[in-house]
């Protein structure tokens, strides 16, 4: 997700927090860049880019969840939850 920041959306700040408590790890990262401009991760699997889809798959198959929305005025909110059991 940084290097996508980076990369991609041109991002200037980035901000990450990671909380844990005895069932579930959350991260998320939140940039200033692009936005996601409505992307559509499984159609961009589907097109061989594998970047932020791929890290969803491996996500949901720890049992886990991601989601990226947009962040105000611009930028991307992307939050990651994974059970700790």
């Amino acid at each position: 997700m940084l290097t996508n920041a980076v990369k991609h959306a041109a991002a200037r700040q980035v901000v990450v927090q990671l909380a844990r408590t005895d069932a579930v790890a959350r991260l998320q990262v939140i940039d200033d860049g692009r936005g996601l401009g409505g992307v559509d991760l499984d159609a961009r699997l589907r097109n061989g880019h594998l970047g932020l889809a791929s890290r969803r798959i491996r996500v949901e198959a720890a049992g886990g969840w991601m989601r990226l929305r947009d962040a105000e005025p611009h930028g991307t909110v992307a939050e990651v939850e994974v059970p700790l059991n």
